[in-house]
Formats: structure tokens, C-alpha cells, sequence
């Protein structure tokens, strides 16, 4: 009849013990919380860098580009209010775009690994500018 009694005040002193561990630490310190990191694995946007795509066009509707980047390869990419169509410096419509036209996209990647269109090129975008102080090889050979 003891070894009940024990057994049972025992068990009322580590049942609740085992209950709050698993909610709080005794000590009190906070809880950690797990960070879910946003659409750029928590970068603020304009940090991450973009990746440059090319393939001819497939399709273009109000969520998605499909590009064929190979002979057996198929990228897709998210469309948003913020994509960019460009034929060289200007912006143009997606209607512009003929099907299996040569296109270059700039694109970011989210965390789960999809392609987010940032800038769609109908053919090559136009190059970078070279700034007014840069001098070339071309312009020093012919200062010489």
C-alpha cells in the first residue's frame, strides 16, 4: 500500500514537471522563435543580385514567363506589377513580344527557389554606359 502512495505522489511531482518543460524554461529566459526569412531569404530588395537568363520566348500571360533556355530546358518565371518590358532602353507592352522571339531576363530568386522576373529584353539589353571620367584603352592609344 506505500509503494502506491509513493508511486503516486511521484508521479504528481513529475507528470507537471514534464508538462512545463515542454512550454517555458524554468530559468525564464524567452522563448526562441524560429525567423521565417521573406521572399529574398530576408535581404531587403535591391541587395540580392540578379540573374541574367536568355532563351526564346514560349509564353507571357498575367502570372508567368516560360522561356526555352535549351533543347530539353524549360524556365519559368513569376510575373508581378513590377516586371519591366524593355526593346532597348524603352518600355514596351508584352503584347510586343512575338512567340520564340530571343529574350533576355533579369531575374531574382526567392527562397523557394522560383525566378522572379525583374526585367524582361525583347533580344540583348542595351549595353552599360561608361562613365564620362573612364578612359579606354581605344582613347589612350590614340592620345599617343
Amino acid at each position: 500500500m506505500q509503494s502506491r502512495i509513493r508511486i503516486i505522489c511521484l508521479s504528481l511531482v513529475v507528470v507537471p514537471g514534464l508538462v512545463f518543460a515542454q512550454y517555458g524554461n524554468p530559468y525564464g529566459y524567452p522563448r526562441q522563435t524560429r525567423r521565417t526569412a521573406g521572399p529574398n531569404n530576408g535581404v531587403p530588395n535591391g541587395v540580392t543580385p540578379l540573374v541574367t537568363m536568355r532563351g526564346a520566348l514560349r509564353n507571357i500571360d498575367k502570372k508567368k514567363i516560360a522561356i526555352d533556355a535549351s533543347e530539353d530546358q524549360i524556365l519559368i518565371f513569376k510575373r508581378s506589377k513590377k516586371t519591366k518590358f524593355l526593346k532597348g532602353g524603352k518600355e514596351i507592352q508584352p503584347d510586343d513580344f512575338p512567340d520564340g522571339a530571343a529574350v533576355v531576363i533579369e531575374a531574382s530568386r526567392a527562397m523557394n527557389g522560383d525566378y522572379d522576373a525583374v526585367n524582361v529584353f525583347l533580344g540583348e539589353p542595351p549595353a552599360p554606359a561608361k562613365p564620362a571620367g573612364d578612359r579606354s584603352e581605344e582613347s589612350v592609344s590614340k592620345a599617343r
